[in-house]
């Protein structure tokens, strides 16, 4: 006898993917814990923890990763995402919904640039440098700007676009680990990250710098001035850099026939295009190191414009402006990338990312999640990891550990009472 008395003992797949007809299947399975490594923590970033196993609970299901070539040339409906509601972080993180006021123009620099001050992502690293608190959100804001928009549309899911992001590169980022939780609430399943360190900014100094670099390279390149004078931007870039400010707009889409609303941090808009609910003016911005040979092209392409393109595409966002640097930090090109031509920059080179693939992986994890996260006001765990073969889900705490007492209560949020 064993724990599976009174239950269909799990057929065992083999790793080597012989077993297709299962492939991308939920089914039951002994839950897979692996044990922490602290070794894992790496340049920051805490390691994923797989929720443990709870024996008064069902066996955790678990969704077999398929190959690539199951998927690839799939065609997977998308809907063209819409603008619901928008808000602020200031700069104690306060929060004003229904504001652009923490949504900056683009005014990048001209490089090579006279003034050095105007391309050099130290300056201000040391003294002007104010870091939030990087633990994960919860969904409290998102669900308040849509109570205030009184946006009551039914929809399959809930979560950021970071999130969904995880879900569609999965396929080609197979060794990147993660935990996620899942609750459904009145037919909609929310998602997001425990709230456990994610990463910290308190690593060691080169760590903190590279962080740093980014957050720099979106102060030289805004301003809260749609046409700023010299003086606004040169007083701009000599300001602090503080990682507080955010503007989140959230977004309804349609990813394979699932109804999905994304939240998520936009950079910056476009001075000369009207903001509006298509999305069409917003910018993302990015950094990276010079490219200088051609193994470094290759992994820029198979992993950074791969989640640039899938973080873009998420939310309508149309343009992708890249801050490529040197090891000193000196700015050395400005490029932008249209988020519709990403794909055309990889189609082709072998061993490459395919964007059929992730919209039918993504619709089809959607797809199996709506089939299992099923009991109203449960938490599940969602854990992917190593082996790196499958998704396990499991029932985990109550659902208020993860939605506000307020929205399961149906009231309104406490600011708007």
């Amino acid at each position: 006898m064993d724990d599976h008395v009174g239950q269909q003992r799990p057929k065992r797949m083999r790793d080597d993917g012989e077993d297709n007809a299962l492939a991308g299947q939920w089914r039951l399975a002994p839950p897979v814990s692996p044990p922490y490594d602290p070794e894992s923590t790496i340049q920051g970033f805490a390691a994923p923890v797989s929720p443990k196993y709870d024996p008064s609970l069902a066996l955790p299901e678990c969704f077999r990763i398929p190959d690539t070539a199951q998927l690839s040339g799939r065609r997977t409906d998308i809907q063209q995402p819409i603008e619901l509601a928008f808000y602020s972080h200031d700069t104690t993180r306060a929060i004003h919904h229904n504001s652009r006021s923490s949504l900056p123009f683009f005014h990048p620099p001209t490089i090579p640039s006279s003034d050095p001050a105007a391309t050099d992502l130290n300056i201000g690293f040391r003294d002007r440098f104010i870091q939030r608190d990087d633990r994960p959100e919860p969904l409290d804001a998102v669900l308040t700007a849509l109570h205030n928009k009184k946006n009551d549309k039914q929809v399959d899911f809930c979560t950021w676009r970071g999130i969904m992001t995880k879900f569609m590169v999965t396929p080609y980022a197979r060794r990147d680990s993660w935990t996620l939780r899942a609750c459904m609430w009145k037919g909609t399943i929310y998602i997001d990250e425990p709230p456990v360190a994610r990463k910290s900014f308190g690593g060691n100094e080169r760590e903190r710098l590279f962080t740093y670099y980014g957050y720099k390279f979106e102060n030289l390149c805004t301003n809260n001035t749609r046409r700023p004078s010299r003086e606004e931007v040169v007083q701009n870039r000599e300001g602090e850099v503080n990682t507080n400010v955010q503007f989140c707009s959230i977004t309804r889409t349609r990813i394979g026939g699932f109804g999905t609303v994304l939240a998520a941090e936009v950079d910056c808009a476009d001075p000369n295009v009207e903001i509006g609910m298509d999305q069409s003016a917003y910018i993302e911005l990015k950094t990276n190191r010079v490219l200088t040979n051609d193994k470094q092209r290759f992994q820029f392409q198979r992993h950074k414009l791969l989640k640039t393109w899938a973080q873009s595409f998420l939310i309508g966002v149309p343009k992708v402006v890249f801050g490529f640097r040197d090891d000193q930090g000196i700015l050395r090109e400005i490029k932008t990338f249209e988020t519709r031509a990403i794909p055309r920059e990889v189609r082709g080179i072998e061993g490459m990312w395919d964007p059929s693939v992730c919209l039918a992986f993504a619709a089809e994890l959607l797809g199996r999640l709506r089939t299992f996260v099923k009991e109203e006001g449960k938490v599940y765990s969602l854990y992917y990891g190593p082996p790196f073969q499958e998704i396990t889900a499991q029932q985990s705490e109550d659902g208020t550990a993860m939605l506000p007492e307020w929205f399961l209560r149906g009231e309104g949020p406490p600011e708007s009472k």
